[in-house]
């Protein structure tokens, strides 16, 4: 494979990545998006999207793979903090907590 063409793929499998990122945090952010997917089937789900992240990127990022690690564990750790937040409902006074 020549050089040139080498340097198009890895541009296109980061486009790809970028691509999966942007429509994950979007999709995530839409009110339908709670409980689309039922359990078991939604880690499912999430394992294979973050798995053609990590595949996306470690193609992008070919052969130095820690860029892929640097990325997609933030990135999850992120998306997981988000999920997190817009499950805790708001209480009394318009705060934002969970009742013991």
């Amino acid at each position: 494979m020549t050089a040139g063409k080498e340097h198009f793929l890895k541009r296109i499998a980061a486009a790809g990545a970028i691509a999966l990122m942007v429509s994950l945090t979007w999709f995530n952010s839409q009110p339908e998006a709670a409980g689309l997917i039922p359990a078991p089937w939604d880690k499912l789900a999430h394992g294979g999207i973050f798995g053609a992240l990590s595949a996306a990127l470690a193609a992008a990022c070919w052969p130095r793979l820690w860029p892929v690690a640097a990325v997609v564990v933030p990135f999850a750790a992120f998306d997981e903090l988000r999920q997190l937040y817009r499950s805790v409902k708001p209480v009394a006074g318009g705060r934002r907590g969970r009742r013991l």
